[in-house]
């Protein structure tokens, strides 16, 4: 890491058009006045900071995640908070494409590439974990490749999200694609549940398609109370399942399959405990998923 940032002043920055909006803020085309450079600014537009206590909390985690180095961490340039209280970042303008947009194009991902993507993100997200940055969830439009710079050198971003949601907006035992299971009954986010996220993400890169839930898990979950819920996870055995037909057909990527297994086990106590044990078996050759035991 290196030395903490100091948050910076919005009228640093000229907004000239809106890019897109999402459920929490909007993004700008916007130019530093300073530099007379083009960037990105993205307003935090619903979800004003009502107390100093909450503009401090704010910082201090803003200021965590913007110390974060590494090649493969896509993360803001430079923070604030807006005359009228609202959180905004500021990033640097950079061509890349998605793992949306890969699987969109109907392209194939080999194995080697698969691999090779996704160590790297654990390389980085163990960085985060570190430093006591989660990843509570990872989108594929999180997933990001730098147009001309190598296909197989991804970056990794969405971390501001867990900046601009708070805990209380989350709705109790919902499940989220992309989220681990246990956070939708109240469990605090770690590296276990980093790691079920990023299963989400390989499985896709592999079949194409989001991983779901069987429907008898969310009806169970919407029928019991949160900590029975949480209990009963928590005893589950590691569960060897079916192969999936889908991974099946996708030829040399199905060797991926123990690996998927593991990171999406429903109890986190049965999945890889941290990123470097997931990368130690994206390096090896997948077997069975006995041979993962």
């Amino acid at each position: 890491m290196t030395k903490r940032k100091s948050p910076t002043n919005i009228e640093y920055y000229e907004l000239a058009s809106e890019v897109r909006r999402t459920d929490v803020s909007i993004l700008y085309r916007a130019i530093d006045k300073r530099k007379n450079q083009p960037l990105t600014v993205e307003i935090a537009a619903k979800l004003r900071l009502g107390s100093p206590d909450q503009i401090r909390d704010f910082y201090d985690r803003a200021r965590t995640l913007a110390s974060l180095e590494h090649a493969n961490l896509y993360i803001p340039a430079e923070f604030g908070v807006t005359d009228s209280n609202y959180p905004f970042f500021v990033w640097t303008l950079m061509e890349t494409t998605d793992l949306w947009d890969a699987l969109e194009s109907s392209l194939s991902l080999s194995s080697d590439f698969i691999r090779t993507v996704f160590r790297k993100v654990c390389d980085a997200l163990g960085l985060a974990c570190s430093a006591g940055v989660q990843h509570s969830i990872i989108y594929p439009s999180d997933l990001l490749f730098r147009n001309g710079e190598g296909d197989d050198d991804p970056l990794i971003g969405g971390f501001e999200r867990e900046l601009l949601v708070p805990e209380a907006s989350e709705s109790p035992q919902v499940y989220t694609l992309y989220r681990a299971p246990e956070l939708c009954l109240g469990a605090e986010a770690d590296e276990r549940s980093t790691i079920y996220a990023l299963g989400c993400l390989l499985y896709e890169a592999v079949t194409s398609k989001p991983y779901e839930l069987s429907p008898s898990f969310t009806c169970y979950i919407a029928a019991h109370e949160p900590s029975q819920c949480l209990t009963w996870l928590q005893g589950l055995p590691f569960s060897r399942q079916q192969p999936d037909r889908s991974m099946a057909d996708s030829g040399e990527a199905a060797s991926l399959e123990p690996v998927i297994a593991k990171c999406l086990q429903l109890n986190p106590t049965q999945r890889y405990q941290d990123l470097v044990e997931l990368k130690g078996d994206l390096l090896s050759t997948a077997g069975s998923v006995a041979d993962l035991l």
